[in-house]
């Protein structure tokens, strides 16, 4: 469904959803679009590996190989990911 809002005018993002073809609407969801951009950001972090140039630059930087710079980038990375997450979730908590 095409929409076009100035993103100033904007301030939360509500889903409705019909079961009837459209004769009945009900809310499922809302959300702020700043929290969305902040889970998104979080969600990213999230087993990070060879694939993330940090990756490559911690294991030049510290002199470690592959699977020391796995256990310590990647485990590093997944509880900044959970830790946004939940900062997100409390957030989103505290602004409704």
């Amino acid at each position: 469904i095409p929409f076009n809002i100035p993103p100033a005018k904007l301030r939360l993002l509500q889903l409705f959803v019909s079961t009837d073809q459209g004769k009945t609407w009900e809310l499922k969801a809302g959300v702020s679009p700043e929290l969305l951009v902040l889970a998104t950001g979080t969600g990213s972090l999230i087993l990070s590996h060879v694939n993330d140039p940090g990756f490559w630059m911690i294991e030049s930087f510290f002199k470690l190989e592959v699977k020391g710079t796995l256990a310590t980038w990647s485990v590093m990375e997944t509880v900044l990911s959970v830790t946004g997450l939940g900062t997100v979730l409390l957030l989103g908590a505290l602004v409704r």
